[in-house]
């Protein structure tokens, strides 16, 4: 009994809960970061189990107040975005009873894929109420995000001096240099960093010129790390997202051209910094050389070795058989003419292979409707905390382009923050509903 009241009175024990949960929010975030697993599903698993438990919490201190109803607020979830929500539940549910493929191992797969889905929607929902109520400022784990892949990224760079990043050919290493298991799941969360670094170095007037410096090694680091990774996906999505960014910055006449000059030389920096550390065929500078001088046209297009345009194709065709309600969560890995991966590198294609053209539909009005409505914010307020979680959407979107980066949990668990920080920042400067449809 001791035990019991010490751990539900926890969140009391700080002012009103504020401290507690903002603490949480940015530990939690650091365990994500940190969170680079075999497999995707040992990854989602670690990830649920924070988003979980932090649901817990704010669902108790929440239903524990003095109210008898959950403090829902007014105008914050449109009534027709609840009958969209329940219809795409619907459509989901059939795409699990129509379109498994008969074995019990895909049948497990689907279910425990829209399990982690909807403890993800939980946790949004969670994240939204508990910063209304508490005032929680939730751009504080995007804020953190880059100096925690700078700390990654310095382990890497620091272990690479004696040699010891061999160990990242070992898929099967479950230990020793952060990420050797999978640098796929590095290459991610480098790109939401890196581009949270943007808006503080492109935003940079009537600030120290110590936070300048901090910032300009935070980026360099985060950005040679994602060119050691070799990721081109990363880099495209990084670089367009700068090219958004600067003219929004030209729109509202803030835009500095000293300031995009120094961020091109830090970029210069951080690719000499990866060519250094580069080992590997596969990381660095070297990679983006050798694939530019390839011989073959055909393979000099080509977006991976692992041939995107054939699994995009293969993909297509598999779309086709069953348009409406798609083939079920991880449909793709478990096809008969399945090529290559867990997912086929587009989120696009991979939303429609799961869930068909009805629930893909719905997906795509509420992504839509959320991310205009985060722009509407930004361009009445230019409120700093909603532009932080634009960019990161912005960046993981076109990433998801020619990518996976939807299936994994690290990004979606972003994804999740920024959305949460768009609806609560428009509920705020509004305190209407958000979008009236």
């Amino acid at each position: 009994m001791k035990l019991k009241r010490i751990f539900f009175a926890l969140p009391s024990c700080y002012n009103e809960n504020r401290e507690f949960f903002s603490r949480f929010l940015i530990l939690g975030t650091i365990l994500v970061l940190f969170c680079g697993g075999i497999g995707p599903f040992i990854t989602a698993f670690k990830i649920a189990i924070f988003e979980l438990l932090f649901t817990i919490l704010v669902l108790y201190t929440l239903l524990n107040v003095k109210s008898n109803n959950l403090p829902i607020r007014k105008g914050l979830y449109p009534k027709k975005n609840f009958i969209i929500i329940i219809m795409l539940c619907i459509f989901i549910s059939l795409s699990l009873n129509i379109d498994l493929l008969g074995s019990s191992e895909p049948s497990k797969m689907a279910y425990i894929s829209i399990i982690l889905l909807l403890i993800s929607c939980l946790y949004l929902y969670s994240l939204i109420e508990i910063s209304i109520k508490y005032n929680i400022e939730l751009s504080i784990a995007l804020k953190i995000t880059p100096l925690v892949i700078s700390i990654l990224g310095l382990l890497v760079f620091l272990v690479g001096i004696f040699d010891y990043p061999k160990s990242l050919l070992q898929y099967s290493l479950t230990g020793g240099v952060p990420f050797g298991s999978n640098r796929r799941y590095l290459g991610y969360i480098c790109t939401i960093g890196t581009s949270i670094c943007l808006y503080y170095l492109m935003m940079r007037y009537n600030i120290s010129k110590a936070f300048v410096i901090v910032y300009s090694s935070i980026f360099t680091i985060n950005l040679s790390l994602t060119i050691w990774l070799g990721g081109r996906a990363a880099l495209i999505s990084i670089f367009a997202t700068l090219f958004i960014f600067c003219i929004y910055l030209i729109n509202i006449k803030k835009f500095r051209p000293h300031n995009l000059t120094q961020l091109i030389t830090l970029s210069f920096i951080a690719s000499f910094i990866a060519y250094y550390f580069s080992i590997f065929e596969w990381n660095g500078p070297g990679r983006f050389i050798l694939h530019l001088q390839e011989n073959n046209i055909e393979n000099k297009f080509n977006l991976d070795k692992s041939v995107r345009a054939e699994i995009w194709l293969q993909t297509y065709n598999a779309i086709i058989e069953k348009p409406l309600f798609g083939h079920g969560p991880e449909g793709y890995s478990y096809h008969p003419d399945h090529i290559f991966g867990l997912q086929p590198h587009n989120s696009i294609l991979q939303i429609l292979m799961s869930y068909g053209l009805i629930s893909s539909s719905i997906i795509l009005f509420l992504y839509i409707q959320y991310t205009t409505s985060g722009i509407a914010s930004i361009l009445n307020t230019h409120n700093e905390n909603s532009i932080l979680a634009l960019l990161v959407i912005i960046s993981l979107t076109i990433h998801s382009l020619v990518d996976g980066t939807f299936y994994h949990a690290q990004p979606i668990y972003f994804l999740v923050i920024s959305y949460s920080i768009i609806i609560v920042e428009r509920y705020k400067s509004l305190n209407r509903p958000l979008i009236d449809i």
